[in-house]
């Protein structure tokens, strides 16, 4: 079975119905990017030893057989700039479109050049126009991967070729699954034979269902992918028709023997984003205002949080009821402050929910800050920023509003109540063992926090001033005696760069009795005469 097509979301249940309803969809070309290439990997289509047998001189994978059914998945081929072919597997979900993998086109997103794309369905051969990489594809990532994509044919596909829908459910863990691809045939024990372009099926157990894969472990009684199988489709039967569940993406070995690991992606985490593809208009499906959460735009109904000196956060737990739901809050903050706002899957383990998180200004328009992943790595939003008092709106979306699922919403305002004289210095108490500890809120440009500490403990003492939100925040820190002596001065530890931007002053000689202040502030930059804003955590402790 192939091993090289893009893997893509899953058509909604309203998508299958109008299909077999003989209803066709307006095509629209996606215009998203691609990320980055992949070489593709080999993997192999194979099953348990002792097990290969004779059908017209062509060897069978062990529980499959070449087949001539499922006559939606077809060979798909991709030729590069460079001449470069490359084969894998596409499953017809639309008269007009294929569901693949990114890797199966090598990550590019659009045809021509010099570059090329066929795929043959029912015995024809159609060309690809269209490639529509899903944005957010990472090439060397193993979790969040998500290697899916769209190919629009430019012509549509004969009425006897009956797309396959899409599940909007994912698959259960222990069900049995039909594989159909094209890829290497053999045992388990030998691995394949180098034969590629036949069409064979089989089924396997899926062992695990993660948050964005199928995974299961090739033994003596399964089939599984194998080279060329890269965009072949995992299926189920689903009353009397095969839907798409998983998208063959990558094995742990290139071996494809016993004990080999195949990963698929889920399919159906992606359908909101593959019917936004396949009709940006979502004609299939009405999109109303829940406001079993709050509101989906910004007026009267809105959910709202105030926060003052006596509340200063809150954690709400929301949900995307379905694709395309957006939450609007609305904020209102009667001090000046830092505020950090984070927007999370609150049941990770569950679902991959992948967030978008925006800050707007009062008239409910103007986008103050926008933030959709923390890191490559880490689908979950957060933005951090000084707020003035007054009036402000908070908008929460799934990332092109393409899935639904459970969220949450957590958010804190961090006034300043520290004195910006040594006179107003805020007094800290050590505890048992001497040591000291605060939140601190450089909230503008010119701030200075000054705090205040009488020595429970005499000997050698370390103060440490670190960043917390946002990451560029630079913090400056000085320790001083009672008599506005300067005993020690830092902004950076171990030097410039933003891998040092805390500050650490260490001082001898302090006395049991004795009061000492710490001035805190931001590094202010030499050209702008701007100082650095930002929460940071003070921190002190004797030490030997």
């Amino acid at each position: 079975m192939l091993d090289s097509l893009i893997n893509l979301p899953a058509a909604i249940p309203s998508l299958w119905r109008s299909l077999h309803a003989g209803q066709k969809r307006r095509p629209v070309v996606s215009r998203n990017c691609f990320l980055s290439v992949e070489d593709l990997e080999a993997r192999q289509l194979l099953s348990a030893a002792n097990s290969v047998v004779e059908h017209g001189g062509v060897p069978r994978i062990i529980n499959g057989t070449t087949t001539s059914s499922f006559t939606a998945v077809g060979l798909a081929t991709y030729t590069s700039t460079t001449a470069v072919v490359t084969q894998s597997a596409g499953t017809l979900i639309d008269s007009r479109w294929v569901l693949t993998t990114a890797t199966a086109s090598k990550g590019l997103s659009t045809i021509g050049g010099g570059a090329s794309a066929n795929i043959v369905l029912g015995g024809v051969t159609y060309t690809v126009d269209q490639i529509v990489v899903y944005p957010k594809y990472v090439a060397g990532s193993i979790d969040y991967r998500q290697d899916i994509a769209l190919w629009h044919l430019s012509t549509a596909v004969a009425g006897s070729v009956v797309p396959l829908a899409v599940s909007p459910t994912a698959f259960t863990a222990g069900g049995t699954a039909t594989l159909v691809g094209f890829g290497g045939i053999g045992t388990s024990t030998t691995g394949s034979d180098g034969t590629v372009g036949t069409k064979q099926t089989a089924t396997t157990k899926v062992e695990r269902v993660s948050a964005s894969q199928l995974v299961w472990k090739l033994d003596t009684t399964e089939g599984t992918f194998a080279a060329n199988d890269i965009g072949a489709p995992v299926l189920k039967l689903v009353g009397s028709a095969y839907q798409v569940f998983g998208l063959n993406t990558y094995h742990s070995t290139p071996l494809s023997k016993k004990g080999d690991m195949s990963y698929s992606t889920r399919t159906d985490f992606y359908l909101g984003w593959i019917d936004d593809t396949l009709s940006r208009a979502h004609p299939t499906t009405t999109v109303v205002d829940d406001y079993i959460n709050t509101a989906d735009t910004v007026g009267t109904t809105n959910r709202k949080f105030t926060f003052n000196a006596t509340t200063s956060s809150a954690d709400f737990s929301g949900k995307f009821h379905q694709f395309g739901d957006i939450d609007v809050f609305k904020v209102v903050t009667q001090l000046d402050g830092y505020a950090t706002f984070k927007l999370s899957n609150s049941a990770p383990s569950a679902s991959l929910l992948d967030v978008k998180l925006e800050l707007l200004a009062s008239d409910g328009t103007t986008v103050l800050f926008t933030d959709d992943d923390i890191s490559s790595t880490n689908l979950n939003s957060e933005i951090g920023t000084y707020l003035a008092t007054g009036t402000y709106f908070v908008r929460v979306s799934t990332y092109g509003n393409s899935q639904k699922g459970a969220y949450r919403l957590t958010m804190k305002d961090n006034f300043d109540n520290v004195g910006d004289t040594l006179a107003t210095a805020k007094s800290l108490t050590p505890n048992s063992i001497g040591s000291i500890a605060s939140d601190v809120f450089i909230n503008t440009t010119s701030d200075v926090d000054w705090f205040k500490f009488k020595a429970n403990k005499s000997g050698k003492f370390q103060f440490d001033f670190t960043h917390t939100n946002p990451a560029a925040f630079d913090p400056v820190l000085e320790v001083y005696t009672s008599a506005g002596v300067l005993l020690g001065h830092n902004d950076d530890i171990g030097g410039l760069g933003a891998n040092h931007l805390d500050a650490r002053v260490t001082v001898t000689g302090l006395v049991s009795g004795q009061t000492y202040y710490l001035k805190l502030f931001g590094y202010v930059n030499p050209i702008s005469g701007l100082g650095s804003t930002g929460l940071g955590k003070l921190a002190g402790k004797k030490v030997p």
